[in-house]
C-alpha cells in the first residue's frame, strides 16, 4: 500500500467564512405592520458580502409578508455565486429584531486545498497538490450543507521520489466551515 493511502485520517479544519449567526436591528418601518424584507434582505447581503471575495455574485430573497411577532421564524434563500443557501431567521421580539443562521457553511475551496496540503505533507513528507472542486461550487466558493461529501484529488512525490496520488474525501461538519477528510 502507498505511503499516501496507507494512514486512514480524519482532520477538523474550519474554512469558510462564518455566517452561522447574527442578530439584526429593528426591520420594521414606522406605520408597517410586516417586516421590511427588502432591508433584512439588504443586511444579510451586506454581511455575507463582508466574508466573501471583492466581486462575489450575492443575493439574499426574503418572503414580503412577514408580521412581527416575537418567537416568530422564517427562511429566506441566499445566492451566492448561483449556489443556494437556506437562511432561517427568527425573530426576536414584535419590534422587528431577528437573529439568523445559515443552514450551509460558506467553503473557500483556496482554504481547503491548502489546508489537506498541509496535513498530507505532515504525514507523508514531499510535495504535494491538492485540487478540490466540488459539483455545483463556483469561482473557489462552495455551499454546502452539514453531512455533504466531495472528494478532492491529492497528487505529488514522497521524499523518497515515488509519485503517488489519492482521494481526500471531505465531509462539511458543521454550518460554521468545519470539515474533516480521509485519504482513500
Amino acid at each position: 500500500m502507498s505511503p499516501l493511502t496507507n494512514p486512514r485520517w480524519t482532520r477538523p479544519l474550519a474554512l469558510s467564512a462564518i455566517l452561522a449567526t447574527a442578530t439584526l436591528g429593528t426591520l420594521t418601518a414606522c406605520s408597517s405592520s410586516t417586516l421590511d424584507e427588502d432591508k433584512l434582505s439588504q443586511e444579510i447581503t451586506t454581511q455575507v458580502q463582508a466574508l466573501v471575495p471583492e466581486g462575489t455574485q450575492t443575493s439574499v430573497d426574503c418572503p414580503s409578508d412577514i408580521k412581527p411577532e416575537q418567537g416568530g421564524t422564517f427562511t429566506c434563500t441566499l445566492t451566492v455565486n448561483g449556489q443556494d443557501a437556506t437562511i432561517d431567521v427568527t425573530q426576536t421580539d414584535a419590534d422587528g429584531n431577528v437573529t439568523f443562521e445559515s443552514q450551509s457553511a460558506i467553503l473557500f475551496m483556496d482554504q481547503a486545498q491548502d489546508e489537506i496540503t498541509k496535513e498530507v505533507t505532515a504525514k507523508v513528507p514531499g510535495t504535494w497538490t491538492t485540487t478540490c472542486t466540488p459539483p455545483g461550487s463556483s469561482e473557489g466558493i462552495y455551499l454546502a450543507e452539514p453531512g455533504t461529501t466531495f472528494d478532492c484529488a491529492v497528487t505529488g512525490t514522497t521524499e523518497a521520489g515515488e509519485q503517488q496520488s489519492g482521494t481526500a474525501v471531505v465531509t462539511v461538519d458543521d454550518n460554521e466551515g468545519n470539515i474533516s477528510f480521509e485519504i482513500q
